[in-house]
């Protein structure tokens, strides 16, 4: 113990000898262990560590699909999710939700927030019991059941300032008292629901108890010794069994199992696995480079440790003070590593939107644990070996007898130049694959935000709002409250035209409904399914949406008049491919009796859902014959939308005060925050800050490199030029070094990106991992680089004077 104390004081010494050195190392290790830690914090929380539910390896996430049409994943209706329930033997219990927008009337006003729906038996199945209160009663999924609501450990804590005697206490959702039965506990977050504030029993009545309606998803748990793939299997033979019994609505319809937790991380674990791919990168990358340079000091330390050797010192005793030196700096950056990860660690989540937030719960409340200090506990140990094994070994290997005689030449030659410029080409390979990687996302993302919506995104501003039951009751007053909300709008300074439509574009693409050509059977295999939008007459004008053919809606289509419905593009060419819609009548499967409407016009694409999916069929009916409490306004600005936004919700509240304004933003913040975009512009600020990174550490790798050369081989040079050498042929000697080492990485690092190319699939859009251009783009920077980092150590190297090059040896 007392050796291994004093090996390290002398390696506390050799460091405060060289503070130069000691801070770049740390300051550097701590960069890249900081960024290790940081995303493994994530990783951690999304992938490693334990959902907080009981036994969740035995929970499964449950879903309808159909096997053939647009929409292949949706979700149960209740009959079937009921039988389902019922007959299955693979699952101990099964319980049910949907995530509604709701609401919220407080002391400051209305205000949408998100509440789910859940089933009497739900958190009995998740296994969560509330820290305040009780779980719903068993009746409580019947229609008529009770009125109550549980709480969010946050909303608790936000609405309630943690009120223990919140229990029996009312709120307000959708114009209805509901009773405050119980608290969640804090780590509860269900990403699936959004993470709403607020939980309320289903109460099932009315249109959702038909067998084709699709409104509930399910949560089940496994029996004990039951696997996913058996649970799978006889999901199916249910759904077979369902098929037969139902022909009218269930043929196609199977039932899709996976695990909970692949549920709650979603699409985010590719996306968690590169991010942790390139911060390793930089980290060896760093690794390397610092090898580089205790390499280097060795070469400078020969004559001391041969001096120690002589004195008695083992090889062992040398390789361990040597390696004693890279570990302590290792250590020491990982401190600042752990320090770096603490700050950074806000930011992660931050720079997402909060509906990204909202669905991926993990990133709430990051911290450093005991499980993320040991992991960079072992990454600065692991760091600290990677760095200064080499170096440490060329060190105790020395010649004594050497080193004594010839203490005042260090030539190149003793220092191994294998090891020494495959240093540099590991660095160099390992920033092609972080830059390449960062060229395809960007590229991606360019084309992404390039992609035209259907629609005129400029001077367009949005909200959402809901109009309070009690205050309209029924379907005309909405009319009449909608069309006066309109006028007041239209009648704002700068205000083109205003419209309204029950869900906004580029966000949820809503509900679908089914139906038949009008005139056939209502048999499951011969109905088509769209999106529904119901909007005011003036939508497709405001929103710039162009009309391929017939007429768009008129204040005179209302509920005196005949239902009528406008059909897009891509439904007119499903259902009526090279005949004209016009004056075709549909009928909607969602009602017992025929429900038949008319097509009077066809208008062009818009997207609905996401920037990458594809436009999806879509039915447009005219808000007056099918209003909706729910619904969100455009607005059409003449300038800067934004600079409206005050006047708008002005003019909204003295309309009724009563009437909440949510998500007042411009449609080009809509895209902005799309999750098709967040999930692509997040990585892809990462991996190029880190591929930036890697860049200036791979310049500073061949630029040490070659200085190095060029102050070993001072003698020789100045011998070169003694002898009649050309300064130019000297320059062109030092750059081709450099640039051999960068082709040779560029190469390495290429064959590299095409694997990870392919691991970016889920990040991709219109580009291939293969894309030649961006290939050809990063060997062309590489080259620059290389070149730019040669030069300095090749001028300096022209620039020697031979006879005092002679001299100084």
């Amino acid at each position: 113990m007392r050796t291994l104390f004093d090996d390290l004081r002398y390696a506390l010494r050799q460091l405060v000898k060289s503070p130069g050195f000691a801070i770049t190392a740390v300051l550097t290790l701590a960069l890249g262990i900081g960024a290790n830690t940081a995303i493994f914090t994530v990783v951690n929380a999304a992938l490693l560590r334990a959902l907080p539910l009981q036994e969740p390896e035995q929970l499964v996430h449950l879903s309808e699909t159909r096997t053939a049409g647009t929409f292949q994943k949706m979700e149960f209706s209740w009959p079937d999710f009921v039988d389902f329930r019922d007959r299955n033997q693979s699952f101990a219990s099964v319980g049910g939700y949907y995530p509604v927008n709701a609401t919220y009337t407080g002391r400051e006003g209305s205000e949408r927030v998100v509440a789910t729906v859940a089933s009497a038996n739900f958190f009995d199945v998740l296994g969560v019991r509330p820290i305040l209160g009780r779980v719903f009663a068993p009746n409580a999924d019947e229609a008529g059941g009770e009125r109550t609501v549980l709480l969010t450990y946050s909303a608790w804590q936000a609405r309630f300032g943690g009120d223990p005697n919140v229990l029996g206490k009312s709120i307000i959702l959708n114009i209805e008292p509901r009773s405050i039965i119980g608290v969640l506990p804090a780590d509860f977050q269900f990403g699936p629901s959004r993470s709403g504030d607020f939980w309320i029993p289903l109460g099932v009545r009315g249109w959702r108890l038909r067998r084709n309606a699709h409104w509930i998803l399910g949560v089940g748990r496994l029996k004990p010794a039951v696997t996913l793939q058996q649970a799978q299997a006889e999901a199916s033979g249910v759904a077979l069994q369902l098929a037969a019994q139902y022909p009218d609505s269930n043929p196609g319809v199977g039932i899709y199992l996976t695990p909970l937790r692949d549920q709650l991380v979603g699409d985010v674990r590719p996306i968690l696995l590169v991010l942790m791919g390139a911060v390793v990168a930089v980290l060896l990358i760093t690794c390397s480079n610092l090898a580089g340079l205790q390499l280097a000091r060795a070469v400078t330390r020969q004559r001391e440790i041969a001096v120690r050797t002589a004195l008695g010192a083992t090889r062992g005793r040398i390789l361990r003070l040597l390696l004693m030196e890279s570990v302590l700096i290792s250590l020491l950056g990982g401190l600042g590593g752990v320090l770096f990860a603490y700050f950074t660690l806000p930011l992660l989540g931050a720079g997402l939107p909060k509906d990204q937030q909202a669905i991926l719960p993990f990133l709430r409340g990051l911290k450093i644990d005991w499980s993320v200090l040991g992991f960079s506990a072992a990454v600065s140990l692991f760091a600290g070996l990677l760095f200064g094994l080499a170096p440490s070994l060329q060190g105790a290997r020395s010649d004594v007898r050497d080193a004594l005689q010839d203490a005042s030449r260090t030539t190149a030659g003793s220092l191994p130049h294998r090891l020494r410029d495959g240093l540099v080409v590991a660095q160099v390979a390992m920033a092609v694959v972080l830059l390449v990687s960062a060229g395809l996302v960007i590229k991606s993302l360019t084309k992404l935000l390039r992609v035209d919506p259907g629609f005129t995104v400029a001077h367009l501003l949005t909200f959402d709002t809901s109009m309070p039951a009690q205050h309209y009751p029924d379907a005309a007053r909405q009319v009449e409250f909608e069309r006066e909300l309109r006028a007041r709008l239209q009648a704002l300074p700068g205000v083109k035209s205003v419209a309204t439509v029950d869900t906004l574009p580029l966000g949820n693409a809503g509900g679908t409904s089914r139906f038949v050509i009008a005139g056939q059977a209502r048999v499951a295999t011969e109905e088509y399914e769209a999106n529904t939008r119901d909007i005011s007459p003036n939508y497709f004008e405001t929103m710039g949406i162009p009309l391929r053919s017939g007429r768009l809606f008129n204040e005179h289509d209302d509920g005196r008049s005949p239902r009528v419905i406008i059909i897009n593009q891509t439904l007119a060419d499903r259902m009526f491919p090279g005949q004209d819609p016009i004056g075709k009548r549909v009928d909607f499967a969602y009602t017992k009796d025929p429900n038949i409407q008319e097509i009077v016009g066809v208008v062009g694409d818009e997207n609905l859902g996401q920037l990458d999916s594809a436009p999806t069929p879509v039915i447009y009916e005219p808000y007056a014959q099918s209003p909706d409490p729910y619904f969100g306004v455009t607005i059409r600005t003449e300038g800067d939308p934004d600079a409206a936004a005050g006047s708008v919700r002005a003019a909204v509240r003295a309309l009724d005060s009563a009437l909440p304004i949510n998500a007042l933003v411009s449609m080009d913040r809509i895209i902005e925050d799309s999750p098709a975009v967040s999930v692509r512009r997040y990585p892809a600020y990462v991996i190029s800050a880190f591929a930036a990174l890697a860049l200036v550490l791979a310049m500073l790798g061949i630029y040490g490199l070659l200085a190095y050369v060029v102050a070993q081989r001072t003698r020789e040079l100045g011998i070169r030029l003694a002898l009649g050498a050309q300064r130019r042929n000297l320059l062109a000697l030092v750059v081709a070094g450099g640039l051999k080492l960068a082709l040779l990485g560029a190469a390495i690092g290429t064959v590299c990106a095409l694997a990870t190319g392919r691991m970016l699939a889920t990040l991709l859009f219109q580009v291939r991992p293969t894309d030649l251009a961006i290939s050809v783009g990063v060997g062309a920077l590489l080259i620059g680089v290389a070149l730019l980092a040669s030069y300095l150590p090749a001028r300096r190297a022209a620039s020697i004077e031979p006879m005092q090059a002679l001299r100084s040896e």
